[in-house]
């Protein structure tokens, strides 16, 4: 860096020329950091990124089929009823199709069964041609009567 008065060499620190004594302008540093813009967009980001990761995390589809009713079957929730009457069962949720399904299985009167829920518009649906009993699909006909069986169980096991 050179003085603008005499051509001397100076340095950046110097407030006055040494060889001319005239008084040097401050050396704008440059500023370091990121525009308040860019602060302001990224912050954002990040809360918005949280919320959705927070979300995501959070919403446990077992538990809200469990939470959930059977349309008609209001005195119970169906983790209620399938606690009661199934031994040893097992939830778990699978994304099939786009959809997910909340499946729970074990043993129901004695037998292996699975069944596949999901829970649309506030109420718990259960699919006739998806339900399993040892391994076998049932009718529609039989998947009714194993959720009427269930729910009559527990209304009979808490009374």
């Amino acid at each position: 860096m050179v003085c603008n008065n005499c051509g001397k060499e100076i340095t950046a620190e110097m407030s006055i020329c040494p060889n001319c004594g005239v008084a040097l302008p401050p050396v704008q540093k440059p500023k370091k950091g990121m525009p308040k813009a860019v602060k302001i967009i990224l912050v954002l980001m990040v809360i918005g990124l949280a919320i959705g990761i927070t979300c995501g995390i959070l919403y446990d589809p077992v538990k809200d089929v469990k939470n959930g009713h059977f349309v008609g079957m209001n005195k119970a929730t169906v983790g209620e009823m399938f606690d009661a009457a199934f031994d040893n069962e097992k939830w778990y949720s699978k994304s099939e199709d786009g959809n997910t399904l909340v499946y729970c299985e074990g043993d129901l009167f004695g037998d292996k069964v699975q069944i596949p829920l999901v829970k649309e518009d506030g109420n718990v649906y259960y699919f006739t041609d998806l339900i399993k009993v040892n391994g076998r699909n049932v009718s529609s006909t039989e998947a009714g009567y194993i959720i009427n069986a269930i729910y009559t169980y527990y209304m009979a096991m808490s009374s």
